[in-house]
């Protein structure tokens, strides 16, 4: 089932999908996570919308990839994957949108995309650990902190403290 999920502090409705997505999956503000995923890039030397980076980041969150099989229907919808995985929590990719899925629901601003064909998705594995990733991570913060704004500076260190937490 459809439920509609917008995390955007300002409620923006564009150019954000793999932000609020995630924000979704991980049980994380908007800030935070939007902060994050670019600490990835900045790492990776990639922009965050790269599939390499956010899925990077995943990975750093205990995500892990799977592709949907040769096997399955060539169009193969959000909608029937949340009948097909009606329990877990995953981010589904598709040619050109991202979706949180939750124990059968799929959250979003946007439900003309839900009959686009899904690529790919990541799937949650409670079994891993803290990476050395979140420690690069936690570095970058601390250096990005130096020339940032003093609002910046609080969402910053709020991110740090909650990667050291992990």
């Amino acid at each position: 089932m459809y439920i509609e999920y917008n995390s955007n502090p300002e409620n923006k409705l564009v150019g954000d999908c793999v932000v609020r997505a995630i924000s979704k999956v991980t049980n994380q503000d908007w800030e935070k996570t939007y902060m994050e995923v670019c600490v990835q890039g900045f790492m990776m030397h990639d922009m965050p919308s790269s599939n390499s980076v956010w899925g990077g980041y995943l990975f750093t969150k205990g995500f892990r990839r799977y592709i949907i099989p040769d096997t399955y229907p060539k169009r193969y919808t959000v909608k029937q994957f949340c009948v097909d995985y009606p329990k877990g929590i995953y981010l589904l990719a598709t040619d050109q949108h991202v979706i949180a899925v939750e124990d059968g629901n799929y959250y979003d601003n946007n439900y003309g995309s839900y009959n686009r064909n899904r690529n790919n998705s990541y799937g949650y594995d409670n079994g891993y650990s803290r990476h050395t990733a979140t420690d690069q991570m936690i570095g970058k913060l601390e250096m990005m902190m130096q020339d940032a704004t003093s609002k910046d500076k609080a969402t910053i260190q709020r991110c740090i403290d909650e990667l050291k937490n992990q």
